[in-house]
């Protein structure tokens, strides 16, 4: 069981032998931070060096706190502007694998087995979309694509964050299906058909 180690150090506390720790998230950040405390281990079973450790960690989550208030996540149609940057980014690598791979430099290419892979690609995508679930992979483009842009969000859960891996999803659903067109030689389904993409 928890307690307070010493009431002249905030948000230490003693748990068994070690030191912890423990930070209320302000009510209004909950939804950025996605939990309503931070609780660390400090490493320690000694009560001074508990104590600096502690007073280090409550300065630094307060700059951290400060920061989280000041960052500006960006509008829907920023949102947008970022989405369709990453589909074309995507459309560009799908024509220049096509090329390559078709062209000459890798004759060894197996049409086929890229093909199936793509086609359970897509179905993983489209599921994806459908639940709003997100792989590991579509939330590191998500991120990378915000900070390349400049763009920074506090945490990963909000509405805004999940408009961003819903769309990174509809585009990689989009250029999976565009890159099976190109595969098999129908360029006349190479149009985007998504909406958001379609411009």
């Amino acid at each position: 069981m928890s307690k307070l180690a010493n009431p002249r150090v905030p948000h230490l506390i003693r748990r068994g032998e070690g030191y912890y720790f423990r930070r209320a998230v302000p009510s209004y950040l909950v939804s950025c931070f996605g939990r309503r405390e931070i609780k660390l281990s400090l490493g320690t079973n000694i009560f001074k060096e508990a104590r600096w450790r502690c007073r280090t960690l409550a300065t630094a989550f307060e700059q951290v706190l400060d920061r989280v208030e000041q960052m500006s996540e960006p509008t829907a149609n920023e949102i947008n502007n970022l989405l369709r940057k990453y589909f074309e980014a995507g459309l560009k690598f799908n024509a220049e694998n096509v090329e390559d791979s078709l062209g000459g430099p890798h004759p060894g290419f197996d049409v086929e087995n890229e093909a199936a892979l793509a086609t359970g690609e897509l179905a993983q995508l489209r599921q994806m979309v459908a639940t709003r679930n997100y792989s590991r992979l579509v939330q590191f483009a998500a991120e990378r694509l915000a900070v390349e842009d400049g763009y920074d969000f506090p945490v990963k859960g909000g509405d805004k964050w999940d408009e961003l891996c819903h769309g990174v999803a509809r585009a990689n659903v989009e250029n999976r299906r565009i890159y099976l067109a190109m595969l098999s030689g129908d360029y006349s389904a190479t149009m985007p058909l998504d909406p958001l993409f379609a411009e």
